[in-house]
């Protein structure tokens, strides 16, 4: 024993000690900065971000929920349906499903194989829904629309004329307002003081565009028969007299007026093309009673023989 070991035995307790004890800190420091695991949410719940339809027991429905469900509506059919009667019996329900969702969640009802599986049957139609919804828009152009709207030209090719009508059921009140209009009235005005036509006379009396065959006959006649701007009767219908004011005609209806439906024409024939080479695309396997696969296509499942197999396909299946 020269020494040396207690001289090493020092320069570990002054040198190294201080290293260790900051690497020890890193340690801590990094540990710290881990973030703490946290549960994942039982499937179904969702998002608490408001805004809220409400909130039950702490627990914030979303109006996101609202939103996903609403999907494809106007924003005039969304401000309809929220004013509706059935607004309030769909948010009732919302409530109904979150005091019940909570109960099963408590009783761990999430957990066991059935709901597993219809879980996980629910998230696949929603993933594929959405999914779908994707390839849907991708496939709407303007040059597709345009080439939609040349083929089902005939169909859009209809001569159709645009008018407005004040009704009023007294013969001699219909006479009088339509010396008003003649001295300079106003049409709009006399619509919706006079006129007895519900759907029409908050619009200033205005019918929009219409074929022939969907209108009244004697309103009809008179609207196909004048030039734009007459002001025409009383013509007298079934329903009573009317002041006729022709607003306009045309031969065909413009693409931007169909413009939705063409959309809508477009995304059908794309889907349809996208699921049958999705499905031509695909191995498809038809398991038999033997344990056996016999070979399909997406097209059509394999031919019953009768006992149970599949037709034989040349492949020895």
């Amino acid at each position: 024993r020269d020494g040396r070991s207690d001289w090493s035995s020092d320069v570990c307790s002054s040198d190294l000690a201080p290293m260790r004890a900051i690497a020890l800190l890193a340690a801590l420091a990094l540990t710290a900065c881990q973030p703490v695991p946290v549960d994942a949410p039982p499937p179904g719940a969702f998002p608490e971000t408001e805004p809220a339809v409400a909130v039950v027991d702490g627990h914030i429905i979303p109006t996101l929920v609202v939103d996903a469900i609403t999907n494809g509506l106007s924003d005039e059919e969304r401000e309809q349906f929220e004013n509706s009667p059935q607004y309030a019996e769909f948010q009732d329900g919302l409530i109904t499903q979150e005091i019940l969702y909570r109960k099963a969640i408590a009783a761990g009802a999430h957990e066991s194989d059935n709901a597993q599986l219809l879980v996980a049957l629910a998230a696949r139609e929603a993933i594929v829904r959405a999914y779908m919804e994707q390839v849907g828009e991708e496939s709407v152009t303007d040059e597709g629309i345009a080439q939609e709207y040349e083929d089902r030209a005939v169909e859009f090719r209809r001569e159709e004329a645009k008018a407005s009508h004040i009704l009023v059921r007294d013969a001699a009140l219909a006479a009088d307002l339509k010396a008003q209009l003649d001295a300079g009235g106003d049409f709009s005005a006399l619509a919706a003081e006079h006129s007895i036509d519900p759907g029409s006379k908050d619009k200033g009396g205005d019918l929009g565009w219409f074929q022939r065959e969907r209108m009244l006959p004697e309103v009809a006649d008179a609207a196909f028969a004048g030039a734009e701007g007459n002001v025409i009767g009383p013509v007298e219908s079934r329903v009573g007299f009317h002041i006729i004011r022709v607003d306009g005609r045309r031969d065909s209806r413009p693409l931007d007026e169909v413009r939705g439906e063409l959309e809508e024409s477009v995304k059908a024939a794309a889907l349809d093309q996208f699921v049958r080479e999705a499905k031509e695309a695909a191995e498809i396997l038809y398991p038999t009673a033997d344990g056996d696969a016999a070979e399909g296509t997406g097209a059509a499942a394999p031919a019953d023989d009768g006992h149970g197999h599949g037709a034989d396909d040349g492949h020895g299946h």
